[in-house]
């Protein structure tokens, strides 16, 4: 018996000695908190809630913030919000911080936000420090973290895409059809990453109980529970199970099946847990089970696509300079399987469709090789991979390029130095790769790619080289960077116009070095640029001096934030030139970045590139609404998943707008203007604006972008726009894009003609918004 059990075993002989021990009651249930029983803690805390009024002990405080975690633990985050409100009141207040934080977690950041700044009066900064730290980190980044372990978004968006909803209704209801005319006693199912949906249609066909199997989350299991109350399912009808694991550390899929099951439905979500999902289906129908979906198969071409050629090669010239270096890193990209919508990319298919059989065991998988027979002559770009499903007899679902966006398609990168040709065939070794100690996540690859024609020995070949380093990381985006071709036109006549004979410039975050070499074509004196990843920094060396530059440009492997004048820099600077620009305009610290530059490290006159920006933002309706993260009222007679929406914080997702059918409710607005040589805030913005509204309909979500002014060509603005209507709205894997943020997900009604009023806030980094009653 552990220390913790022995404690509340003497807690217990206490408050059953005397009932009214409120120091004994708050002890046991500290106790059983670390033993993970916490409503046993609840109710523990509860009495010490009680009898603290005769005895005055233990402080209120610390019953009321213990009592507020069993709440908030238990999936009732507004019983502990009302709690310590009553505590907190309107002053400063030690549980304040504890408020903010379930608050925030609760999707309320708005009143979190209310409740610190009372914390501190007279002191912004302090407060909004604090507003930080519960809304953008532990909203944000801390639960959105949790969620990503045990569910992905995928887990929310696919099962209510009309397409997923229709074949597994009609799979489920063909299924307990066939179980039904076999009449041999009640029928059980099991739901396999599913979010209950599937169980609470199988129940509606006939199904005597349903059990659903998920990772182990207490938050998870109180949202399922309620989801299947919210249906009319009875208790004794659902079970929430947790997935048992097997002596070998995977999971024991035939554990503790239900009694009768006849029945096992898999949810359909990530392409990755595939492999693993179709031999899960094999294992349970062995034992006599129906499955749904009953088979898979993976499907594989190889295609030509100019967008991901331009997007994964680099050179061997771009705007003018030989950049062949940097494209050493291009050969780690093929280790990757890159997510693309191939519906939306222009492509050639150039080999036959084939399909291969993943049901195999991961050793016999590895053994493999695929045949691909080409169709049509070209430059082999692409191996492109899919899964197809037949959900049940004749009810089939494709993870395939589809118009409607569904699913990514897996693309892995070709390097040939010649065309394929019709009548050749493309020869690959099947690899197996993980991310999963337990295999629940499966990536299907290639190596050893040959291209022969007929029995010949192949006359070229691809090595997928798993095994090389990749400083970069994966990070496509370096190269559709240096391939955006408008991009790197802007900043060079930005450059023209602001360096002049003898200026000294700075380009922080050079990557390939790009900016610098044109700083320095431009007629800079010298350029100092810098690279915190020391391994693309070499690379910058290499192609500076490929272009003879190199006693013209230094490059240091560190941050700007490392170097100094009299140091690093013989002298100020007077241009300071930076891409840092996330798809949030800040969200790489440019603002910091150039803060400290100027206060630092340049002439009282330097020229800032870009020397200004806008956050900018339009209300929108979105019909389609199955793309968005949470669930929506549903129609008559349709599944009410709403009590899963708490599992959602009310964080932003990146998108491409012309993908999404979507409804603008107002004009473009602007969020935020910043002037990058004003001294940034340090204690971020904070504002209310009044969106005047252009359309009737439902509100459910602010689309958020930037542009930014780069200098002055004349009387012109160099203008870099990221906006919908940009190249950026619509290329998958483009170094920048839209962020989406869900305001309602069931829709706020709104009328033309008037304004809404929404809260906006940025901490220099990231930007958040909400609706606001004020």
């Amino acid at each position: 018996m552990d220390q913790h059990s022995k404690a509340e075993g003497i807690y217990k002989y206490a408050t059953d000695l005397d009932p009214h021990h409120a120091i004994a009651w708050y002890n046991r249930g500290l106790t059983l908190q670390a033993l993970g029983r916490w409503q046993e803690s609840r109710d523990c805390q509860l009495n010490a809630l009680r009898d603290h009024y005769l005895t005055g002990t233990p402080a209120m405080e610390s019953i009321a913030s213990t009592l507020a975690a069993c709440f908030v633990k238990l999936g009732d985050a507004k019983s502990g919000c009302r709690l310590l409100s009553e505590l907190v009141g309107s002053g400063p207040h030690p549980l304040a911080q504890q408020l903010a934080e379930y608050l925030s977690d609760s999707g309320e950041p708005g009143k979190a936000i209310d409740v610190l700044k009372q914390q501190h009066p007279a002191d912004l900064e302090a407060w909004y420090k604090d507003a930080v730290g519960a809304l953008a980190l532990n909203n944000n980044f801390r639960q959105s973290d949790l969620l990503s372990r045990l569910l992905t978004i995928q887990n929310f968006t696919v099962p209510k895409h009309p397409r997923v909803q229709e074949g597994f209704h009609n799979a489920i209801k063909a299924a307990m059809a066939q179980i039904k005319a076999k009449d041999d006693g009640p029928a059980s199912m099991l739901e396999l990453d599913g979010l209950g949906m599937y169980s609470i249609m199988a129940l509606r066909e006939g199904c005597q109980f349903a059990a659903c199997r998920v990772k182990s989350w207490d938050v998870l299991t109180t949202a399922l529970r309620r989801t299947f109350m919210a249906n009319g399912c009875l208790e004794h009808q659902a079970q929430i199970q947790e997935y048992v694991p097997s002596s070998s550390g995977g999971e024991d899929p035939l554990a503790e099946i239900p009694q009768g099951c006849k029945l096992v439905v898999q949810g359909v979500n990530c392409p990755a847990s595939v492999p693993l999902l179709i031999q899960r289906m094999q294992t349970f129908q062995a034992a006599g089970m129906l499955t749904v979906p009953k088979k898979g198969a993976l499907k594989v071409m190889g295609i030509q696509c100019d967008q991901l050629h331009h997007q994964t090669n680099v050179g061997p010239v771009v705007s003018g300079f030989d950049v062949s270096n940097f494209g050493d890193f291009c050969t780690a990209i093929r280790k990757y399987n890159l997510n693309v919508h191939l519906h939306h990319a222009d492509h050639v298919q150039l080999s036959e469709v084939v399909t291969v059989d993943v049901a195999k065991g991961i050793n016999e998988l590895s053994e493999m090789k695929v045949k691909l027979p080409i169709k049509t002559a070209g430059r082999l770009d692409a191996i492109a991979t899919w899964y197809d499903f037949e959900l049940f007899d004749g009810i089939e679902l494709s993870m395939g390029p589809a118009s409607d966006g569904l699913w990514k398609q897996n693309i892995q990168m070709v390097h040939l130095d010649q065309d394929v040709a019709a009548g050749e065939s493309v020869e690959m070794d099947i690899v197996v790769t993980r991310w999963a100690k337990d295999y629940t996540q499966q990536w299907i690859m290639f190596d050893d790619i040959g291209v022969a024609r007929e029995e010949k020995a192949p006359t070229q070949t691809h090595q997928t080289a798993l095994n090389s380093f990749d400083a970069l990381g994966g990070a496509v985006w370096h190269f559709d960077m240096m391939s955006d071709l408008k991009r790197n036109d802007a900043y060079e006549r930005a450059l023209i116009a602001a360096v002049k004979p003898g200026s000294i410039v700075l380009d922080i975050g050079t990557g390939s070095g790009l900016l610098a070499m044109m700083a320095a074509r431009a007629g800079a004196k010298h350029v100092y640029a810098c690279e915190m990843n020391p391994d693309v920094a070499e690379k910058a060396k290499a192609v500076i001096k490929a272009n003879g530059l190199e006693d013209r440009i230094t490059v240091y492997g560190k941050r700007s934030t490392d170097i100094h004048v009299g140091a690093e820099l013989p002298a100020p600077v007077d241009v300071v030139v930076t891409e840092t620009m996330g798809t949030d305009l800040l969200s790489e610290a440019m603002y910091f970045s150039l803060h400290d530059a100027v206060k630092r490290l340049t002439t009282p006159d330097v020229v800032l590139i870009p020397s200004t920006g806008r956050v900018l933002a339009q209300l929108i309706e979105v019909p389609e609404r199955w793309h968005m993260d949470g669930f929506a009222i549903p129609k008559e007679g349709g599944l009410d998943m709403r009590p899963l929406n708490t599992l959602l914080p009310n964080f932003w997702s990146m998108v491409q707008m012309k993908k999404i059918k979507y409804v603008a409710l107002s004009d473009v607005t602007t969020l935020f203007d910043f002037d990058f040589s004003v001294p940034y805030n340090p204690k971020g913005l904070l504002d209310t604006l009044k969106v005047p509204l252009i359309a009737s309909g439902r509100l459910h979500a602010v689309v958020i972008w930037w542009d930014s002014i780069l200098g002055r060509d004349g009387d012109e603005d160099i203008i870099i726009e990221t906006g919908p209507e940009s190249r950026y709205a619509s290329t998958d894997h483009a170094h920048w894009s839209q962020m989406m943020q869900i305001l309602s997900f069931d829709g706020v009604p709104v009328t033309a003609g008037e304004s809404i009023p929404l809260r906006v806030y940025t901490d220099n980094h990231m930007t958040f918004c909400e609706l606001t009653e004020q």
